[in-house]
């Protein structure tokens, strides 16, 4: 693969995101170095990067695509949480054990890529979740005691 100047600037902000970062966030950060590039040069490098593996693209429902720098020593599976969008990494120490449960399953001797996403609320939006909950209740409740107070009074 031909490295442009471009093209490592790409990859160094690629590296250095913090999290995952979509196409945009990643433009953002390359134009303080590079005021010139356009976003579509950006997708282009991200789809040649993804293409020869160095790049995974991670996409979910009708969000935007999210990038991450993929290192190999790393074994994890993707946690994506449909109330907020977060994606998180999960590790897991048998991915050797389980790429061959999966292709013994389906009757195979190999496979270029395993990919697996587990998608569940995060505990962050179970929390919220349990709270607006609990006020609801809890005003269900007060709207009940008044009801009775008023029935009383008459």
């Amino acid at each position: 693969m031909n490295q442009t100047e471009q093209r490592k600037i790409i990859i160094r902000e690629l590296k250095n995101a913090k999290s995952h970062t979509t196409a945009e966030e990643l433009f953002n950060n390359v134009k303080k170095f590079l005021p010139q590039i356009s976003l579509g040069t950006i997708y282009r490098n991200l789809e040649i990067l993804c293409s020869n593996g160095s790049v995974r693209k991670l996409s979910f429902e009708h969000r935007k695509a999210q990038f991450e720098w993929k290192n190999p020593a790393e074994n994890f599976i993707h946690s994506y949480c449909p109330e907020c969008g977060k994606i998180a990494h999960v590790s897991f120490s048998d991915s050797e054990k389980l790429q061959n449960l999966i292709l013994e399953i389906y009757n195979e001797t190999e496979a270029d890529e395993i990919k697996l996403d587990l998608i569940k609320v995060c505990n962050c939006c179970k929390e919220a979740k349990a709270e607006q909950l609990i006020k609801a209740i809890e005003a269900e409740n007060e709207r009940k005691s008044k009801i009775l107070t008023w029935n009383k009074d008459k």
